[in-house]
């Protein structure tokens, strides 16, 4: 949108930021205006949670606590920092939940399955006394996620695909 604009201001080579480096105390109108006519270079913020936080904490903030205290400012910075918790929120429960409903299973199944091998193909001291093929389930050895085919293309596409559009931003 047209609102999520980022000024960025080159103060060190404006007058108003050379006449508070040498002590003057307060800042005149005139410099104020030296400011404001500065050479600026905008950059466009991201059109999204984060976008719309970085843009009400610098805009809307300053003037909520500078007593500048509109309807609009209020609401659009309890709404856009609402989202942006929901949104973390979110993004640690389902990094929770994948961990607890995937993983955890899988693990246990994998350490399980591990441990079934090793007290049917070695003795107590560790030597071998049977071959991989007179295990009864050597399919269960082998499916790891990363011997999952589908499951090993499918998350390597979905991280080629965020690595791309890194790249393009």
């Amino acid at each position: 949108g047209y609102w999520l604009k980022l000024t960025r201001v080159r103060l060190l080579s404006t007058p108003v930021a050379i006449a508070m480096s040498d002590g003057a105390g307060d800042v005149s109108s005139r410099e104020l205006q030296a400011l404001k006519d500065a050479e600026k270079e905008y950059a466009d913020l991201p059109e999204d949670t984060w976008g719309a936080a970085l843009y009400t904490l610098v805009k809307d903030l300053p003037d909520i606590l500078g007593g500048e205290i509109g309807r609009v400012n209020v609401v659009r910075f309890v709404f856009v920092i609402s989202v942006l918790v929901l949104n973390l929120y979110l993004q640690f429960m389902i990094l929770y939940w994948i961990k607890k409903f995937v993983m955890d299973p899988s693990m246990r199944t994998a350490q399980d399955n591990y441990k079934a091998y090793h007290e049917l193909m070695f003795d107590v001291d560790g030597n071998p006394v049977g071959d991989f093929s007179e295990f009864p389930h050597p399919q269960s050895l082998c499916q790891s996620a990363l011997s999952n085919f589908g499951f090993i293309t499918a998350i390597l596409f979905l991280w080629a695909v965020t690595c791309l559009t890194e790249l393009r931003s």
